[in-house]
């Protein structure tokens, strides 16, 4: 199994891509190009000039950035036959991306004003929510798929925000969001912040009936300042208690329209692969401590599972794989690939590739702790 084998599948999911751009944009985007593979040399030049023929919206690319063997996935109508544990399922990582075309110097020399660059910006927000919109559309077309869309992690986005952006990313015909991903943040805070985003889809939600319909931005968050519910510091769960009593007096007791409960609000799914101990807090000064890339002293979390204990949790999954590296961390010393990462006294692999002493930290710091069983 080579790249090259690979870009049969590589072609038709960047035709499959330009072609929904060009929906989502209302014009054609042009097909720029197919790699096939990081280390070699692009099959073309993977240059369009935006506002040229073809390109009105900007560019497409897919590349086939890994391909491995892999035992994960099932391999159906093998596993009868006496050599299926010779069997290999060959798995292959596309990478895709998209150039909006947007404002530069113009002929004669003259910068964009503040104006164009705010109504570029604007514009490419709107060209990702519908992307999103039609990727939630297109997927909950086919029987029995569940859709889950970014909500980011309760150390990033304020609640109300990632409730805003849900809700313009088509959470409403989703089954939900997920939360932590390829991140660390402890499942009390996460199944804390979710509750709150998931109270704030509703309230934010001008199909709800909710006084606060189209206005998420309204809802307390873990950024929350109040003089009536008070301060909220984001990183100390004990305080947390203000916002939640922003969303008993507005969101669950309020009077427009009946509270549905959790039965009416969305779910949500956590990755647990890495947050048995919580986030890393540095103990050196670093330039920038990236204190989400390849932390030391970790350990697994919570096995996956869809039995919660929470009626708007709907799994604990394992979605970035342990041992797996976030890529070359540098903590700011220095490039990527060259420099030494101190926490480690090695120069990080890349991204996605293994990373053994961090998978034998991960293991040995589980929690609960992994069995040593194999059965």
């Amino acid at each position: 199994m080579t790249d090259t084998l690979v870009l049969p599948y590589a072609e038709r999911l960047l035709d499959c891509l330009c072609d929904a751009l060009a929906d989502s944009l209302g014009g054609p985007v042009c097909r720029c190009c197919l790699r096939p593979g990081a280390h070699l040399v692009p099959m073309d030049s993977c240059y369009c000039e935006c506002g040229a023929a073809g390109s009105a919206n900007g560019q497409a690319s897919v590349q086939v950035t890994n391909v491995y063997p892999s035992s994960k996935f099932p391999r159906s109508g093998v596993d009868e036959w006496d050599d299926a544990c010779n069997t290999v399922t060959w798995v292959a990582e596309l990478t895709m991306t998209v150039y909006r075309c947007v404002h530069t110097v113009d002929e004669k020399g003259v910068p964009p004003t503040c104006d164009q660059l705010d109504s570029d910006a604007r514009k490419i927000a709107s060209d990702r929510f519908a992307m999103i919109n039609y990727a939630v559309d297109k997927l909950k077309a086919n029987l029995g798929t569940h859709v889950y869309l970014d909500g980011t992690h309760s150390s990033w986005l304020g609640a109300n925000d990632a409730a805003d952006r849900l809700l313009q990313a088509g959470v409403t015909r989703a089954d939900g969001f997920f939360l932590n991903l390829l991140n660390y943040r402890s499942d009390a805070y996460l199944e804390h912040y979710g509750r709150w985003i998931s109270q704030c889809i509703w309230f934010g939600d001008p199909s709800s009936g909710s006084w606060g319909g189209g206005h998420a931005e309204w809802c307390a968050s873990q950024y929350y300042v109040d003089p009536i519910y008070g301060v909220v510091n984001p990183n100390d769960i004990t305080t947390w208690g203000a916002s939640d009593a922003w969303y008993t007096a507005n969101v669950e007791s309020q009077t427009w329209v009946p509270y549905p409960g959790d039965a009416g609000l969305k779910r949500f799914v956590i990755d647990t692969s890495r947050n048995g101990l919580g986030p890393w807090t540095p103990t050196a000064a670093y330039p920038d401590a990236q204190d989400w890339c390849n932390p030391p002293l970790r350990g697994v979390g919570a096995r996956p599972t869809a039995d919660t204990g929470n009626a708007l949790l709907d799994a604990r999954l394992w979605v970035k794989i342990p041992g797996e590296s976030d890529g070359e961390c540098t903590r700011g010393l220095g490039p990527g690939g060259t420099t030494v990462d101190p926490e480690w006294g090695i120069v990080d692999p890349t991204a996605g590739y293994w990373f053994p002493e961090m998978a034998l930290q991960l293991a040995q710091n589980a929690v609960p702790p992994l069995s040593t069983s194999c059965h």
